[in-house]
């Protein structure tokens, strides 16, 4: 079976992760299969370090417009003659959409992974420009041959919300956190100085959305202040995705007099990440809305205590290995982000649930599972 995979529309965050470590498990396991893969040019250099004799990333991914209309129109013309070349069995839309086409001039099916809900979960949070994503999502109910969502409260959305018969829905969970997230990247201080990172610090990683709920994580910091005498420092590592709402919380951060106290540092890169997860108190995620949420299991996997929204996906991905707080509340916040930087007992018992609970995920189960549904797909 030859499987061509886009991975164009991915981004830099848990969608480039996930995309990433799949084909990475499938060239582990996987030596019966052909794969083409499309990726944007600037990835290119990182997915190449997979290329292999039975995975090919294409070359034309540098010719790939990065972003807006231009991107559009290249996939729904130029990228489908790139599929029929490849002589394709079967399309693999990273991307959380069908590339409309595609499948169509190839004449292959097509299996769309979702990795985003948020266009139709909570569209008053997104930038109008992704909106657009629940559109495509009701026309790709009509032109792909099957679905893969990376959880069970993601399948439940798209039956509620598309009517996509659940049949034509397999979930298969996110892998994880790879291999270099442990306890022993603590050891790396030298990445935390380059960042110019100050211990002890409370820790918060995604892009930063409005969904991503940092206004409010701001307000439960403050209102710990005036519980807790000595607070660490709270740190969120993520690109700034909507500025608007970046600028807001920048405000808030000046009139509550917290900008000794609150660092926004950006973009990381992710291999540096383990270091900074290993060196924090405590990991905080304050998210309204996920598809997978990967960013708690990476901090269980170094070892640090977790607390997590009570909403969307969170309690399906963490279990029992994360204290859970309303996110719509500031003061639940604070006191749940008390409760884990003051009770040992706890903070204990928290870690060594999330050693336990990392282990129920796996890339190479992903790749198996993924492979199947392929297979079944293409009677191959």
């Amino acid at each position: 079976m030859r499987i061509f995979v886009d991975s164009v529309r991915i981004g830099v965050g848990g969608g480039r992760t996930y995309s990433y470590n799949l084909l990475k498990a499938c060239n582990e396991i996987d030596l019966a299969h052909e794969y083409d893969v499309l990726v944007l040019a600037e990835s290119f250099g990182q997915f190449s370090r997979l290329a292999s004799d039975h995975l090919t990333v294409l070359r034309e991914s540098q010719t790939v417009p990065a972003s807006g209309w231009k991107r559009v129109l290249w996939e729904q013309f130029a990228l489908p003659l790139i599929l029929r070349r490849s002589s394709a069995d079967v399309f693999l839309s990273m991307g959380s959409t069908d590339v409309f086409a595609a499948s169509w001039v190839a004449h292959v099916p097509s299996v769309v992974v979702i990795q985003i809900n948020q266009p139709w979960m909570v569209p008053d949070l997104m930038p109008a420009s992704l909106r657009v994503v629940k559109w495509s999502m009701g026309l790709s109910k009509h032109t792909a041959s099957h679905f893969l969502a990376v959880s069970e409260t993601t399948k439940r959305e798209v039956v509620q919300v598309f009517g996509i018969e659940p049949h034509r829905i397999s979930v298969v969970h996110h892998g994880g956190a790879s291999e270099i997230f442990s306890p022993e990247a603590s050891s790396s201080r030298d990445i935390l100085d380059r960042y110019g990172i100050t211990r002890p610090y409370i820790l918060s990683v995604s892009s930063v959305f409005t969904f991503k709920n940092y206004l409010r994580l701001v307000q439960a910091y403050d209102i710990l202040r005036t519980k807790l005498s000595t607070v660490p420092r709270l740190l969120v590592i993520g690109a700034v995705k909507h500025r608007s709402y970046f600028d807001e919380i920048g405000e808030l951060i000046s009139a509550l007099g917290l900008g000794d106290s609150v660092t926004f540092l950006g973009y990381v890169a992710h291999d540096d990440l383990p270091s900074v997860y290993a060196n924090a108190q405590a990991y905080v995620f304050p998210s309204l809305c996920e598809t997978f949420g990967l960013t708690p299991i990476e901090a269980m996997a170094c070892g640090v205590p977790v607390a997590a929204s009570n909403v969307s996906v969170m309690p399906e991905v963490c279990g029992d290995a994360a204290v859970y707080f309303d996110p719509y509340d500031p003061d639940d916040v604070a006191d749940v982000m008390l409760e884990v930087l003051t009770d040992r007992s706890l903070r204990e018992d928290l870690i060594a649930r999330g050693f336990r609970r990392v282990q129920q995920f796996s890339w190479e189960r992903t790749a198996r599972q993924t492979l199947r549904v392929l297979e079944e797909v293409t009677g191959k």
